[in-house]
């Protein structure tokens, strides 16, 4: 098939390369020095380039993961050595011509046809999603649509904190979903309820809470004292909320951006409780803690804040990890994601801007709010 490749090269660029050049640009986009005369395959790596899958190999991976490889032979042929392998031709040309393209835009097209909705609870989608990206959607690891275990979320700063969930509550189906927000501030639901009308608020001074505080609405932001807080005690008021009517719904707890008690047994408490309750527990906080990150199976770090000393080898190691990618990039929210299933394995999402119309509306809220 290689082989193949290298006659393709011959034929639509026969006054740049004779056979021998040809073989070695080929061997090159793959990150070698030459191809195997018997088998016709790569051999004999350089160091300093990507060894690119065989052929064989790439052909069994979906569009955008194919492109992903035709990405880095691009870059091989790109990159400077005492020899320039392109012989004057784009590298761009060369690996389209190679994969039998008529230019690198018809290789993108061929990408963008295989698109991914994470957005969505369709389960065929959502395991493509899956298998693309090696980690689960939002509407799962965020909103505990069939997932199992609980998650935990580290991101200082707490604008963004509520925007990443906020955009997600308004971006995904909420049909099948029943989601309880703990948050503290006049303004915690504020944005949500002029997003969305499947957002209902409620003030959660009181020992108890009414049963029938979500009404029929699938989303709920639970308003909270701002004070310390027992992770277990608002895992405990909370866990009997769920949408009017409806029992078979995936229940989720979002607990964020609360000052919790420091305390490790009562952490494993509270997880215990939502496991028992069959409650999807997200923790969101401005700092990493050790019991929280190891009572969760799935971890995101967002950022972390200045100074942090060594407090766990597991929870240091990732946030090291971590370190030069996580952060709002060119208006994309950058974040680890990790769990024993995954490993460690970089994402990103957009941070949804808001309109002049929706700025103007939220900011009349708060002042109505704080008048």
């Amino acid at each position: 098939m290689i082989n193949l490749q290298v006659e393709r090269v011959l034929k639509r660029f026969d006054a740049y390369f004779d056979h021998a050049s040809a073989t070695a640009a080929v061997a090159r986009a793959y990150g070698y020095t030459s191809l195997n005369p018997g088998t016709g395959e790569p051999e004999h790596a350089v160091p300093g380039l990507q060894q690119v899958s065989s052929y064989y190999d790439i052909l069994q991976k979906d569009p955008t993961h194919q492109v992903m490889d035709f990405m880095r032979m691009a870059l091989n042929l790109s990159i400077p050595d005492r020899h320039d392998y392109r012989n004057g031709v784009p590298e761009k040309e060369l690996v389209s011509t190679m994969l039998n393209f008529p230019d690198f835009d018809s290789v993108l097209a061929y990408a963008r046809s295989d698109g991914v909705d994470p957005n969505t609870t369709n389960e065929e989608m959502l395991a493509k999603f899956r298998r693309r990206y090696g980690y689960f959607a939002p509407i799962q690891y965020l909103l505990g649509y069939q997932v199992k275990g609980h998650s935990y979320v580290i991101q200082p700063d707490r604008h963004l904190a509520q925007r990443f969930i906020d955009q997600e509550i308004t971006l995904n189906p909420l049909d099948k979903l029943s989601v309880v927000i703990v948050r503290t501030g006049a303004d915690a639901g504020t944005w949500l309820t002029v997003m969305s009308p499947a957002v209902s608020v409620t003030h959660s001074e009181g020992p108890s809470i009414d049963q029938d505080a979500m009404g029929d609405k699938p989303v709920l932001v639970s308003v909270v004292s701002d004070q310390k807080h027992s992770l277990s005690l608002l895992v405990e008021r909370h866990a009997h909320l769920q949408v009017a009517g409806e029992t078979k719904r995936h229940r989720t707890l979002i607990v964020d951006g609360i000052d919790l008690d420091d305390d490790p047994a009562d952490h494993a408490r509270a997880f215990k409780l939502a496991s028992g309750a069959g409650i999807h527990l997200v923790v969101v906080s401005g700092r990493p803690t050790a019991s929280l990150w190891h009572q969760a199976s799935i971890r995101l770090i967002f950022g972390f804040p200045d100074g942090l000393s060594e407090t766990d080898m597991e929870m240091d190691k990732h946030i090291a990890f971590a370190a030069p990618y996580v952060g709002l990039m060119n208006g994309k929210m950058q974040y680890l994601y990790a769990s024993e299933e995954s490993g460690p394995v970089y994402g990103a999402m957009d941070l949804i801007p808001d309109s002049p119309e929706v700025k103007s509306i939220v900011q009349r809220l708060k002042e109505a709010v704080s008048a």
